[in-house]
């Protein structure tokens, strides 16, 4: 675009008298400064980018002790700088090469023209833009309806590669080019409004006309929704993932504290009792007892047992021991499951894929196969126990989730009675013995480090005791930047880029399009505008097409942010992550502010832009050459 600006300099300078090859020199060496220096720059931006992710603490979060620090990321890599300034140097090379040989070699009388045809691309001659816009967005609704509702769509491979492997591509690209379209369009369907506001008054008949003929706004309309778009989704993927991994230390500790031990027992009265200070700081406690290994089908599961009696009565009075998150159990509420196991102890929740491996559904009684541990017989004798399937879960508080049935303490028993060669009844009262135990403290989060401390090293001194966990440490750890390096970083990093993108590109777009607006700017002068209505007119012109291109590209953003999902699910859990539904969190407020920042941006770029037209020497901009 830079070079379709100067065309007209271009013929000039070869009335003049310059040669093809001066001119093409000239050129050539203007780009070869701008990208010594733009390649110096962007080598710096790399490794302050690499200082930024490293020192992210969550989403545009930064712990950043000295900015000493910054001196270790300055390097010279010579194979990364070497490859980037080849490509970078080849393209601009060859497009200088391209465009300016035919600029140079075309008529000076075509060249001088002042108005030329707008060639329409190829997407958008074919219609592609709208093609790809369309399998975009049909990705978009799939993900939609499966994340949100989850109504899932049994779909060829062929489909799915299409949807979920280019459908972000397609969706982000097509989207870009239909919104230079929608860009054009949608102003003159809100023309009257704007026609009506009392500040326009005096120039609506040259306002209309403005924006009738605006046919040169493809280009910013594309760079607006590209950019705004990814940053929208920077923002709700970078506060999304830093509720996720925080979400996920609720449901691996389970509550405020968790303890391990190495032998399974009952110690929920013990540790109900623990004093530190002459004070007793746990509220309750949930023991989590692992059953003897069950079979359906010849296929193993793990069997976990919880007191649900004690745990409803907790979720009534609103003081839950476990964390319990709103989609642990599958179509129904916590209360609701807890409420149900407790009216049938001889029941289990199972998750959705044991159901779909045991070809069960909910309400069906099944046998639970045991190993008696106690036989001498070469082939082991096994027992069976009829439960009956209750629902789905998803996960429960302290660390349980993928193929995990959870039941009663009086299932446990009586799998262990009938493992140990017992009857079946013979250890329902029994208390159940328990590894893993969550505890609710009084003090919740506001407990002091010091407290938490003391409390840690009572455990410490008990010999069977083997780990414990604080919710509160590694929470503040986490916001500390100890467990968020990586995807919070690299999305900052990415939403300031953008943001930064948007506003400077369409910074300069909007020069560029003023200063081919000088002319007529000058002749409206000339005739006896105002300075003043020179810059309604540019600010008329342009408010209702940037909204326009802002809003479409925060819709863009907004449908990619769904797209991507499924790959940020992918990077967690090969970070090592858990097995939670990564609920997006769309925060409405930041990505409205970055819209109205960045309209404001442009209407200021528009300004700054049209200030030297508004003032310049008026027999001057008038003179044809």
């Amino acid at each position: 675009m830079a070079l379709e600006e100067r065309r007209r300099e271009i013929a000039i300078k070869k009335v003049q008298g310059a040669n093809s090859r001066q001119i093409f020199n000239e050129l050539r060496n203007e780009a070869v400064i701008l990208f010594l220096i733009g390649s110096i720059i962007g080598n710096f931006g790399g490794m302050l980018g690499a200082w930024l992710i490293s020192s992210a603490a969550g989403f545009l979060k930064f712990q950043v002790s000295s900015i000493s620090d910054f001196k270790d990321f300055i390097t010279y890599d010579q194979s990364t700088l070497t490859w980037t300034s080849v490509i970078v140097g080849l393209i601009l090379i060859l497009q200088i090469y391209k465009k300016g040989r035919a600029f140079i070699d075309q008529e000076v009388s075509e060249a001088v023209q002042r108005y030329e045809e707008a060639k329409v691309g190829f997407l958008r001659r074919n219609k592609l833009d709208i093609v790809f816009f369309v399998i975009g967005a049909t990705g978009v609704a799939i993900s939609i309806l499966d994340q949100q509702f989850g109504i899932t769509f049994n779909l060829s491979f062929l489909f799915q590669l299409l949807i979920n492997g280019l459908g972000p591509f397609f969706f982000w690209i097509g989207g870009a080019l239909v919104g230079a379209r929608i860009s054009k369009k949608v102003p003159l369907k809100f023309e009257g409004i704007l026609l009506s506001v009392a500040f326009f008054k005096d120039i609506k008949t040259i306002l209309r006309s403005g924006l009738l003929r605006r046919g040169e706004t493809d280009r910013l309309a594309i760079i607006i929704v590209l950019t705004l778009s990814i940053a929208t989704l920077a923002a709700a993927q970078g506060i999304t993932d830093e509720q996720h991994s925080i979400r996920t230390l609720e449901w691996e500790v389970g509550s405020d504290f968790q303890v391990n031990y190495a032998i399974p027992g009952n110690y929920a009265d013990l540790i109900a009792n623990l004093e530190i200070n002459s004070a007793k700081p746990v509220q309750s406690v949930l023991p989590l007892g692992i059953g003897p290994a069950v079979t359906i089908l010849n296929r193993a599961f793990a069997i976990f047992g919880l007191d649900s009696n004690s745990e409803y009565a907790n979720l009534q009075d609103e003081k839950s021991t476990g964390i319990w998150h709103d989609d642990a159990f599958d179509s129904l509420t916590t209360s609701e499951a807890l409420k149900l196991l407790n009216d049938n102890p001889l029941g289990i929740f199972v998750s959705g894929g044991i159901l779909g491996d045991i070809i069960a559904d909910v309400n069906d009684p099944i046998d639970l196969t045991v190993v008696v541990a106690t036989s001498i017989s070469v082939i082991q004798d096994t027992k069976d126990l009829k439960v009956t399937i209750l629902g789905t879960v998803d996960h429960v508080p302290g660390g349980l989730g993928g193929e995990t049935i959870i039941t009663s303490p009086l299932v446990i028993n009586r799998l262990t009675s009938l493992t140990t060669g017992h009857p079946e009844t013979f250890f329902d009262t029994s208390p159940m013995n328990a590894s893993k135990y969550l505890l609710k403290m009084k003090e919740g989060n506001s407990m002091s480090d010091s407290d938490i401390n003391l409390i840690k090293e009572v455990f410490r001194q008990d010999p069977i005791f083997t780990s414990h966990r604080s919710l509160k440490n590694e929470i503040d750890d986490f916001q500390a930047g100890g467990s968020s390096f990586g995807i919070p970083g690299l999305l900052s990093l990415n939403f300031i880029v953008s943001v930064s993108a948007a506003i400077i590109s369409t910074f300069a777009f909007t020069a560029i399009l003023m200063e081919r607006r000088k002319g007529e700017f000058a002749v409206l002068r000339a005739i006896g505008a105002k300075k003043a209505q020179i810059y309604k007119i540019a600010i008329g012109e342009n408010i209702l097409f940037v909204t326009t291109s802002v809003i479409w590209g925060i819709i863009i953003g907004s449908g990619i942010i769904y797209l991507f999902n499924g790959i940020f699910v992918a990077f967690n859990f090969i970070l090592g992550g858990g097995p939670l539904t990564r609920q997006i969190i769309f925060p409405w407020a930041s990505i409205i502010l970055i819209g109205i920042v960045t309209t404001i941006g442009m209407l200021l770029a528009t300004l700054l832009s049209v200030r030297g037209a508004a003032k310049q020497d008026l027999s001057v901009a008038t003179r044809v050459v």
